[in-house]
């Protein structure tokens, strides 16, 4: 079991362990052994990780740590932590605090200057990007859209300009209307459709997004949760001669202005970043005309 180095060290650490998304196997030795040595399993869905832990024979406490109770579980586990005793973060499947409520947890941990291990393993983003096929010079991940059709849009709005591909989950009671929602607002692009990656029943579709649509319009159920890879923006000469101004400049000022108070991260940086993120600029961009009006306009008037 690893231990923190430190001579002084007493309090505990929270180890964020990446668990198979469908096929048991996919599971690492190292995970294996941390999932056996804590004191404490947190976990999303109890029932599901019991399971996991049965097939390994890993006798270790689960407790349940989901978007429901996590609100007054925090302070206990941090207790715990502080006490001295080690838990293990993980969620219903994959990678935790990737659009699930792991992430908060993880975050008043490093608030209260208590230690937290990446045990890294299978994670589903990575997995449907992996087969994609996509260019690979990265992407936008979305996570879940928002279940309102208004705000699902304006969400997608956000990154209709962005040259790189958009990864984004959904289940399977709303992909049809996730669908919908971006093919008239991103339009007819190309997808791939990743549905119970590494399981029994494991399904990828390559088409666009209308035609996958039409498919799954004819069928009468679907079932597990879905991967979207959206394929980013062409650019045409309307899109290159755009900067950026109007709306989406304003909603990039707010986010940097949002996330410098509460990370203490420069104004001027995290809007830089943002700005390269949503247009699909890369570092190269800097030394070609267009690329460099856009990263001059962003940084204008960064404090």
């Amino acid at each position: 079991m690893e231990r923190a180095k430190a001579k002084n060290f007493r309090e505990g650490r929270l180890f964020v362990v990446a668990t198979p998304i469908g096929n048991l196997k996919d599971i690492t030795f190292r995970a294996l052994e941390v999932l056996k040595g804590v004191d404490l399993i947190v976990a999303e869905s109890p029932s599901h990780t019991r399971a996991l832990c049965n097939h390994y024979q890993i006798k270790t406490r689960v407790t349940r740590f989901n978007q429901h109770t996590k609100e007054g579980r925090i302070a206990d586990l941090l207790e715990i932590l502080r006490s001295g005793k080690d838990i293990a973060l993980v969620s219903s499947a994959g990678t935790p605090g990737i659009s699930d409520p792991g992430s908060d947890l993880v975050r008043r941990c490093v608030e209260e200057g208590i230690e937290v291990s990446p045990v890294p393993g299978p994670c589903a983003v990575a997995a449907a990007f992996s087969v994609s096929g996509m260019p690979s010079d990265g992407f936008v991940f979305l996570g879940f859209l928002s279940t309102k059709k208004g705000k699902r849009e304006m969400e997608l709005k956000m990154v209709k300009e962005s040259r790189r591909p958009l990864v984004i989950m959904e289940s399977c009671h709303r992909i049809k209307e996730t669908l919908r929602s971006i093919r008239d607002v991103l339009g007819d692009r190309q997808l791939v459709f990743v549905r119970e990656a590494t399981k029994v029943f494991e399904e990828i579709r390559y088409g666009s997004v209308a035609q996958i649509l039409d498919e799954l319009e004819k069928e009468a159920e679907i079932k597990g949760e879905v991967t979207l890879v959206v394929g980013g923006a062409k650019e045409t000469k309307a899109s290159a001669s755009k900067t950026t101004t109007g709306p989406q400049a304003l909603a990039i000022r707010k986010a940097a202005k949002e996330l410098s108070k509460v990370y203490g991260i420069p104004y001027g940086m995290l809007k830089l970043a943002l700005t390269k993120t949503i247009f699909g600029l890369k570092d190269g961009d800097r030394g070609k005309p267009e690329g460099a009006k856009q990263i001059r306009l962003a940084c204008k008037g960064s404090s």
